[in-house]
């Protein structure tokens, strides 16, 4: 949809099993990729917070937290993107988000639009 100008990071979260964090994402990946879900750079964290384990899970969340940013910082686009303007309209723009995931999830029917909510669409262009 974006034709690969937008860098796309996936963060894969309740790794906390897993020794290194990575290693799930390295074991998995190739299902996603199976799936059409392609990623720049894919990410294992542990972001649990609450409980008895509290206390445990605090050094996975603190480099959980520094893996993220040092994936957000070598995965961004150097420069501002702009992919929107290529479509014709904001609301056809949000209809192609809803016909990829559609396809994405097998479910063609629900790929058209609601009879009357095209009409909704168009009014809220401003």
């Amino acid at each position: 949809m974006t034709k690969q100008k937008i860098p796309i990071l996936g963060v894969v979260t309740n790794c906390k099993n897993v020794e290194p964090l990575s290693k799930w994402v390295i074991e998995n990946e190739n299902i996603f990729v199976a799936n059409g879900m392609n990623f720049n750079k894919m990410v294992g964290t542990c972001f649990k917070r609450g409980g008895r384990f509290e206390e445990s899970f605090k050094p996975l969340r603190e480099e959980s937290a520094e893996i993220v940013w040092n994936a957000i910082l070598t995965t961004s686009a150097k420069q501002p993107i702009d992919f929107i303007t290529s479509f014709e309209s904001p609301s056809k723009f949000g209809m192609d988000i809803w016909k990829y995931f559609c396809a994405w999830i097998g479910d063609e029917i629900w790929a058209e639009p609601i009879p009357g909510t095209m009409r909704l669409l168009s009014l809220n262009k401003s």
